[in-house]
C-alpha cells in the first residue's frame, strides 16, 4: 500500500512521499518477519504495515514519547511500542544485511564533481 497524503508529509516523516514509498517497497517484501514482542492479541493488527512504518519514522524523526504517539493514535502505549520495537529490530537487521558501502568509482566521481565545482582553479581554469 502506497502513502498518498501530501500535508506536512515530509515534517513528519522526515521523507517525501516518493522517497517513503520507494523505500517501504523495499522493506515491504520482508516484512512477514517483523516479530511484535510479548503481543497477546490476535493476528489481525490495528494498522497496515506501511502505516507501522509511517508510525516508526514520526517516532524517530520526532524523538516522540510513544505514550505521546498512543494518544495521536487512539491506541495503548504498549501497542506503540510493540510497533516501534518490532520495526527497530526488522530494520536493524535488515540493514546490517545490505553492503551500503558506496562503489570506488560513484566516490571518484562524485569527489571529482565536488572539487571542479567548488575549486575551479585546480583544474587548468
Amino acid at each position: 500500500m502506497a502513502i498518498c497524503y501530501p500535508v506536512n508529509f515530509d515534517f513528519l516523516a522526515g521523507l517525501s512521499i516518493e522517497e517513503f514509498n520507494m523505500l517501504f517497497d523495499i522493506v515491504s517484501s520482508h516484512t512477514r518477519i517483523i516479530i511484535y514482542p510479548d503481543c497477546k492479541g490476535t493476528v489481525k493488527r490495528f494498522y497496515d504495515k506501511a502505516i507501522e512504518f509511517l508510525v516508526f519514522l514520526i517516532i524517530c524523526c520526532h524523538s516522540l514519547h510513544l505514550r505521546v504517539m498512543a494518544y495521536m493514535l487512539d491506541v495503548s502505549k504498549s501497542t506503540v511500542q510493540r510497533i516501534f520495537v518490532g520495526w527497530t529490530v526488522f530494520l536493524e537487521t535488515l540493514f546490517d544485511e545490505l553492503d551500503m558501502k558506496p562503489s570506488e568509482c560513484y566516490l571518484l566521481k562524485k569527489n571529482a564533481r565536488y572539487i571542479c565545482k567548488n575549486r575551479p582553479w585546480t583544474y587548468g581554469h
